[in-house]
């Protein structure tokens, strides 16, 4: 350790505790400690993942087509949670999501078409 004010190592390579600024003395009970070799510290975060999809398409004439899709979700959004990034929150903020999606469509000649979409989305995060 180098003293940047003269160049000079720090006796016992110790930075003196009146050197440090009261921020980092604040702050550094709070930072994580390394946990591999490579002294960072690594963390796996834990999810979930449920999906289920339905789809379905129906002729109900030749000039006729239906379509329905729906959709809902359930997983963990891998961010991190509270006022800290700290890895050992990630996986807390849960992610809902529900759809539903609709589709006609008539043929009444060549040259005139009607198509009708509709959907509708809802998500919802929990903390």
């Amino acid at each position: 350790m180098v003293d940047p004010g003269t160049g000079q190592p720090f006796p016992g390579n110790v930075i003196p505790a009146s050197r440090i600024d009261s921020a980092a003395t604040y702050f550094l009970p709070i930072l994580l400690k390394p946990n591999s070799g490579s002294n960072r510290y690594i963390a796996n975060a834990g999810t979930f993942d449920k999906t289920y999809e339905y789809l379905g398409c129906r002729s109900p004439a030749h000039q006729q087509s239906a379509g329905l899709r729906t959709l809902l979700l359930s997983a963990r959004a891998n961010q991190p949670g509270g006022y800290l990034a700290d890895p050992k929150t990630f996986g807390n903020n849960t992610l809902h999501q529900s759809g539903l999606a609709l589709n006609y469509t008539w043929m009444f000649t060549p040259r005139t078409l009607l198509t009708v979409t509709g959907g509708y989305m809802r998500h919802l995060r929990l903390l």
